[in-house]
């Protein structure tokens, strides 16, 4: 076969796969959980080390895990003790997506604002969303989401729904990169890392 038939197939392939909506998305690894192994010594390698539940987990890092959200500008969540020392945290999607529900309320072009569970889907996992009516048809959705991602620091995304309604919601797989990144740039953490695991560890 020559490179140009195999260019051609290659696109013809790419043209047969419709892009999914953004809140229907295939994700590469389950968004908003992340497993973390702090280094030897440190404060956070002395409490993963103790609790042996999700319950054990959540109540003895709890300050910690506020203290290391407010380092990293994102709220995380302990919420089991893996092998080998490593802790899976979880991002705080839904304390994110109050946030967004506060600030769509807060749009002269937008009414009737709630917040949906489940709203949101990406690789198969739900999240929650805000749905809202528009009050005139045509609602600059690019716009809004510029607007809105501006204002809470972290990237919000649209779809429209039924009739005249619009659902916004976190990207989550973007929040879960960016919270990766800063953990990784921490001097305590040895190694963090995406969860690939086809399905959500925490309950």
């Amino acid at each position: 076969m020559t490179l140009a038939w195999l260019g051609l197939l290659l696109q013809v392939a790419c043209l047969a796969s419709p892009a999914q909506p953004p809140s229907e998305r295939k994700a590469r690894f389950v968004p908003g959980e992340l497993i973390v192994k702090f280094k030897a010594g440190s404060e956070g390698a002395r409490l993963v080390a103790g609790p042996t539940t999700a319950t054990d987990a959540r109540g003895s890092l709890g300050p910690y895990t506020e203290r290391l959200s407010r380092e990293i500008g994102l709220p995380v969540e302990a919420k089991r003790a893996l092998s080998g020392g490593e802790i899976l945290l979880s991002l705080g999607l839904p304390s994110l997506t109050n946030r967004l529900l506060t600030e769509v309320k807060k749009e002269g072009a937008l009414k009737e604002a709630t917040l949906e569970e489940g709203g949101a889907r990406t690789g198969g996992l739900t999240f929650p969303a805000v749905r809202a009516r528009q009050i005139a048809t045509g609602t600059d959705a690019k716009a809004l989401t510029k607007r809105l991602t501006e204002r809470l620091g972290f990237l919000v995304e649209s779809r429209a729904a039924d009739g005249e309604q619009i659902l916004l919601f976190v990207d989550s797989e973007a929040l879960t990169l960016r919270a990766l990144e800063a953990l990784k740039a921490r001097p305590d953490v040895e190694y963090a890392q995406l969860n690939y695991v086809l399905g959500r560890l925490s309950p």
